[in-house]
């Protein structure tokens, strides 16, 4: 009677074991499913912030693009107003002598 009573108590505590275990198993597996998850989702916003960060890119560098184009224009139409008032300047003092040369020509005679 009493190795039926060891027995007994022996085979419940490896059903209350196994249980445990399966327990612990089941844990642990929805654990890992959790965490697979989380990695999934990591993934995926990682991939979209890179997605965005490489639009941002794009843009940006279409902007700095059109920026220095527009600079480059700046300073070609500089040039060709300082080149304008140049030559202005000399066809006004050119206008001014002939003007000149042509009154002292007509008092001469």
């Amino acid at each position: 009677m009493l190795f039926e009573k060891a027995k007994a108590e022996l085979a419940k505590e490896k059903a209350d074991f196994k249980k445990e275990k399966k327990s612990e198993e089941w844990g642990l597996q929805g654990v890992k499913l959790k965490l697979q998850a989380s990695e999934d989702t990591l993934a995926e916003e990682c991939r979209k912030w890179r997605a965005a960060c490489e639009r941002d890119n794009q843009r940006m560098f279409a902007t700095h693009t059109e920026i220095t184009n527009l600079k480059a224009r700046v300073e070609e139409l500089t040039k060709s107003e300082a080149d304008f008032k140049e030559r202005y300047e000399k066809a006004k003092f050119h206008r001014e002598h002939v003007e000149v040369l042509h009154v002292s020509t007509v008092f001469m005679y």
